[in-house]
């Protein structure tokens, strides 16, 4: 079960990352055409943000200590 679901969850961010006029890289790399796609840059940057607030909360906590 588990391994069929990885492979569904593959073919749904395949599609997802095709972009909105469908466009698809054949090999190479994939995330270009999710990064172009509005939805996954506002993913990205909540990655960025949220990645730098927990590293600026562990360096202040060191700090402190």
């Amino acid at each position: 079960m588990g391994r069929l679901d990885i492979k569904k969850w593959e073919i749904v961010s395949h599609d997802m990352q095709a972009g909105p006029v469908g466009f698809k890289e054949k090999g190479g790399n994939k995330t270009q055409g999710a990064v172009m796609r509005p939805g996954s840059a506002i993913v990205w940057v909540w990655f960025l943000v949220l990645f730098w607030v927990s590293f600026l909360a562990l360096f202040l906590i060191r700090l402190k200590e």
